[in-house]
């Protein structure tokens, strides 16, 4: 709440109506991120939002289903929450804004970065932005599609990021 207050003051708009158009709910597992989902459509205080984040939308899949011998579940059960937002933001005419982590993986020597969801995550999202710190600034970078632009240098500051 800190944060939107420092946000929205910067930026010349009322603090309290700032945060009175922020809700948040947290899911501790899988079950319960499914939940908020099919809440946030009967729930009359979140269901006209306009803006969906979901923060860290694999995390809870990965600590579930852990491990290369439930990789398929895992994906599975993610491939369904996933096409549940899909309608979800369609039908509601929401953006829906997901938060991930990047892994990295050596393979024959080389590390690559990827994205947790592989694949399955990728079918889903139209737009992909790497954010990376370095030197006090972030770097905001499209992803994907592949080949579209070079990274943005931006700063973190009480308006956000600029």
């Amino acid at each position: 709440p800190e944060r939107v207050v420092q946000m929205a003051e910067s930026r010349g708009l009322e603090a309290k109506a700032s945060l009175e158009s922020v809700f948040s709910l947290r899911a501790l597992d899988v079950d319960a991120q499914s939940h908020v989902l099919r809440r946030m459509a009967d729930d009359p205080r979140v269901s006209s939002a306009k803006l969906v984040v979901v923060d860290m939308v694999t995390k809870n899949f990965t600590l579930e289903f852990p491990g290369n011998e439930k990789v398929g579940r895992r994906q599975s059960a993610l491939g369904a929450y996933l096409n549940r937002i899909a309608i979800d933001a369609y039908v509601h005419r929401r953006v829906v804004l997901l938060t991930n982590r990047v892994a990295s993986v050596t393979r024959g020597g080389v590390s690559q970065d990827g994205g947790v969801g592989g694949m399955t995550l990728g079918r889903f999202v139209s737009k992909s932005v790497r954010l990376q710190r370095e030197s006090g600034y972030v770097y905001a970078g499209v992803e994907h599609p592949p080949g579209v632009g070079q990274p943005v240098r931006c700063r973190l500051s009480e308006r956000g990021l600029e």
